[in-house]
């Protein structure tokens, strides 16, 4: 999808094992460029999806600034977008932040309790960085967020 209209690691006529296999893909696959994208497209596509974590975009020691900086994203005013002066090219036709009507019953009626990849076990390390930073009723609410949405909805 990114920016070639579908993900990258589509698999044509697959059976039972689909998400397995794609799940395979993305772990030892290359990423397929499209011969349209630019340069800083191909860059960008391989910096956010760099198989080791550490070598990402935003993961690395440039954090986001560096991701922000990279000239896919020149046409960007970073300030004027989180001041919200930038108008989004399409508005869904949703009545409030909370509306869920373009959402799939069929994603609105799936169990979340269950493991989203299946029959793939987590290695040791997901599972140790899942306890590691786990705190049990923990919620976190970041309050000049919160203002700025009271804010946007009392101007509308």
């Amino acid at each position: 999808m990114l920016t070639g209209g579908e993900h990258p690691f589509k698999i044509a006529n697959s059976g039972a094992n689909h998400q397995n296999e794609v799940i395979q893909k993305i772990r030892e696959g290359k990423i397929p460029m499209q011969p349209y994208f630019s340069q800083a497209e191909e860059d960008i596509l391989r910096g956010l999806l760099a198989k080791d974590p550490e070598s990402r975009y935003a993961c690395r020691p440039g954090g986001v600034t560096e991701l922000k900086a990279h000239p896919f994203f020149a046409q960007i005013d970073w300030q004027d977008l989180e001041d919200l002066f930038i108008e989004p090219p399409y508005k869904p036709p949703v009545k409030n932040d909370l509306d869920v009507c373009l959402i799939d019953e069929e994603f609105m009626n799936h169990d979340i309790s269950t493991d989203v990849c299946g029959d793939v076990e987590p290695t040791k390390d997901e599972i140790e960085l899942e306890t590691q930073f786990s705190i049990p009723k923990f919620a976190y609410i970041n309050k000049d967020e919160v203002h700025k949405l009271m804010a946007r909805q009392a101007h509308q």
